[in-house]
């Protein structure tokens, strides 16, 4: 998982949306968060002002830090609790905000300034602790506690002010960017003379135990009773959708969505998400999985996760394995020229695949921008027009023989 996936699982989490949605939680845990700091400045204040020698002279600095560290610690418990919680209601946009980082790098310094104070002076604390005047490096310590406690307070103020500016930045016209979007308007049809595997490599590299089933399945083939993959009308879902279509394909061009529209298996479509948001953390299985994309110049780049185990690695009608889960699908979607695109996938299905299967197809736009979808429905070839006993026009089913080809009529 990337950094910016974690960021996006702590945006998406049961934490980040109640810190959204609920009206008080924010200014609530706010308060507390401000709070809670102005307790560990102030309490730490004291310290590093008698290691200054400006306060509290006449108090061994040890009485000072066992009166004072118990009420820093526990406050500053709560406050980093607290800031969790904050963090969580927009992770991303927190943690790419130059303020927010500048705060958690002052952070960072006191632990280390602390670190340096116990390790090179605390140590003889016993031999200067009741002088008025401390030595230079604790004095040196208690400024730069100072300081950089200052620098986290004032970061923290400009987190405030300086995230909605990094959203405004941001924010894109939603219109002015679908129209800076590549023109794929019009009916894209996949070249049926092309290989299925010309991008990387040929068949895909089958575990020892995958291979034994394929090669079963392309015995079958030969011998003339090829077993059929694709029955019952059910969704072939991807990779399916772009590798074993014979039919047009849209893409419809939305804010933050892309949608591809296609004749084959039964007019289904595919959405994916190109407005930032992340996968889901535990997605519910799909055909066509739950995808996500963004563009890198006029390439649509896709990742595809949540897809069904018992999708098909297809290389034909009768050539085909199911990947029995963890399938992940990285696509993109490239201009080749004025009227063609080439889908090129990297399949990983660790279940059934020996190592990343590389496969594309290409599709070429129609020369008529006006040509439209036909409809497809699935089983409406497994009836045929009739009427019934009343001479109402009804669908009468058509028999089938064992491997889901349509008999026929009268047989």
């Amino acid at each position: 998982m990337t950094i910016d996936e974690a960021l996006q699982a702590l945006y998406d989490s049961a934490i980040g949306a109640a810190m959204r949605e609920n009206e008080l939680w924010f200014p609530l845990i706010e308060t507390v968060h401000v709070l809670a700091l102005t307790v560990v400045v102030g309490s730490i204040a004291v310290l590093d002002l008698r290691l200054l020698g400006l306060a509290s002279r006449g108090r061994p600095v040890s009485k000072i830090v066992s009166d004072v560290l118990p009420v820093t610690w526990s406050s500053f418990a709560l406050a980093v609790v607290s800031g969790v919680f904050l963090f969580a209601s927009n992770a991303v946009a927190y943690a790419h905000n130059a303020a927010m980082q500048g705060k958690l790098i002052a952070l960072a310094l006191l632990g280390l300034n602390a670190a340096v104070f116990h390790r090179f002076v605390g140590r003889r604390l016993s031999e200067w602790e009741g002088e008025s005047k401390p030595p230079r490096p604790a004095r040196v310590a208690g400024a730069t506690s100072i300081g950089l406690w200052l620098a986290v307070i004032v970061f923290g103020r400009w987190i405030g002010f300086t995230i909605n500016d990094v959203a405004a930045e941001d924010a894109v016209d939603p219109i002015a960017a679908l129209q800076a979007l590549p023109d794929w308007s019009g009916l894209w049809t996949p070249l049926r003379e092309e290989g299925k595997s010309a991008f990387g490599q040929g068949e895909p590299t089958w575990t020892p135990q995958a291979q034994v089933q394929f090669d079963a399945l392309k015995a079958a083939e030969k011998s003339g009773v090829p077993r059929n993959i694709y029955i019952d009308c059910l969704p072939e879902g991807m990779p399916s959708y772009v590798i074993m279509t014979l039919n047009a394909q849209e893409f419809l061009f939305t804010p933050g969505r892309v949608t591809i529209l296609g004749e084959f298996d039964g007019n289904r479509l595919r959405r994916i998400y190109t407005d930032g948001r992340g996968h889901p953390t535990d997605p519910d299985p799909t055909f066509n999985g739950h995808s996500i994309g963004h563009w890198e110049g006029d390439v649509l780049v896709v990742d595809t996760i949540g897809l069904l185990p018992q999708n098909f690695l297809p290389l034909g009608q009768a050539l085909g394995l199911p990947n029995n889960g963890d399938m992940h699908i990285v696509e993109h979607i490239r201009p080749i020229g004025p009227d063609q695109l080439r889908f090129e996938l990297e399949i990983t299905a660790p279940k059934m695949l020996a190592k990343p299967w590389l496969v594309t197809r290409t599709f070429t736009r129609l020369p008529d921008r006006g040509a439209e979808i036909v409809e497809a429905s699935c089983r409406q070839g497994d009836f045929i027009p009739g009427k019934d006993a009343s001479g109402n026009d009804v669908w009468l089913p058509i028999a089938h023989d064992q491997g889901g080809a349509p008999l026929p009529t009268g047989s």
